[in-house]
């Protein structure tokens, strides 16, 4: 982290801090590990705050900084004990100010446990007690938060077909090739057993919209912090209306802090009220592989051009070399790993 002098600061946050809530004795520290915004500790004499600022809209996608505010405005109504609380929404300047928590966050090595997942699974629960008031307060679908099975992999075909390994450094780009080589590889298997499935009518491709439920995106223990009074969550610029399957095993697949797969039947049982087990578990076995190496891909960010330029602009804590050898390195385990057993 890297504390930067007020003068220092993008445009749009230091006109926000002036305006809403001072400047004078603020230390504004860079928090890294952030791949899509800049997210600063700003701490006055008298409080802390973390503060987000968000990019512009990609063409096409959701507003990261509409969907969080959105659903952390509404976690604060009816899942208050498991987020932080929001302070301040500037749509102008796209900066959120959120409560700071006290407490510590999650390294890679760490396995959650029963309680975690127990955990996680309530507050699920409580965002999607009462759908119908939700409906009416959030607006936002999640990112990727497509209806059908072949949307899902209409979107991993695109996201293949993006990746590029000429901007590299030559050191690294015969591991690049291989990778998207065996990715490629990897999708036609998975397009091919999922044609035959519809075919079959082994399973139904779409949901219907009302049977999406509110999911935080990007949901797991790397966007979680331990306090006193129990697990809290943050992050939801991805948030949104979602299938309740790809929440489930997204939360399983998701790569920075893995879930064991034996505390299934916890997340299961979370949204058993909004998806019949007969539904949820063909599909998610079909998800299951789509999504899989989707995160590969994400992994794989650093293969296109313009997506390594800009987090790189995020975050300036580490050299590009470094970045994408750990992520080619990343994408490759994952590669190797399969799906995990135990997903359906």
């Amino acid at each position: 982290m890297a504390q930067q002098q007020l003068d220092d600061l993008p445009q749009d946050l230091r006109a926000w801090a002036e305006h809403h809530i001072g400047a004078a004795g603020a230390t504004v520290i860079q928090r890294s590990g952030g791949a899509n915004n800049k997210v600063y500790l700003w701490q006055s004499p008298n409080d802390r705050l973390i503060v987000k600022l968000y990019g512009p809209t990609a063409p096409g996608q959701p507003d990261r900084h509409q969907a969080e505010t959105e659903f952390l405005g509404y976690a604060n109504e009816v899942a208050s004990e498991f987020v932080p609380q929001l302070l301040h929404s500037d749509p102008g300047h796209r900066v959120v100010a959120m409560e700071y928590i006290d407490g510590h966050s999650f390294d890679a090595s760490y396995v959650p446990n029963e309680d975690d997942t127990q955990r996680a699974a309530d507050f699920l629960s409580a965002l999607n007690a009462d759908r119908i008031d939700g409906r009416s307060k959030i607006t936002s679908q999640a990112t990727d938060g497509f209806l059908s099975l072949t949307a899902h992999a209409k979107d991993l075909k695109t996201r293949l077909a993006t990746l590029q390994f000429d901007h590299l450094p030559p050191d690294y780009q015969g591991q690049a090739k291989a990778l998207i080589s065996s990715a490629s590889d990897r999708w036609q298997a998975i397009s091919e057993k999922l044609e035959n499935s519809l075919s079959n009518e082994e399973i139904a491709d779409a949901l219907d919209q009302t049977d999406c439920s509110l999911s935080p995106s990007d949901f797991g223990f790397h966007n979680a912090i331990a306090c006193p009074e129990g697990l809290k969550f943050h992050d939801f610029e991805f948030a949104g209306w979602d299938d309740p399957t790809k929440t489930v095993v997204d939360f399983f697949l998701q790569p920075r802090i893995r879930v064991p797969t034996k505390y299934l039947n916890i997340m299961e049982n979370a949204v058993a009220s909004l998806l019949s087990v007969d539904i949820l578990r063909p599909r998610a076995r079909a998800l299951s592989a789509i999504l899989h190496l989707k995160w590969v891909t994400i992994v794989l960010a650093v293969l296109r051009p313009q997506r390594l330029d800009a987090m790189r602009a995020v975050d300036v804590s580490q050299s590009a070399d470094a970045l994408i050898k750990g992520r080619l390195t990343r994408a490759g385990d994952l590669l190797s790993e399969g799906v995990p057993i135990g997903l359906p």
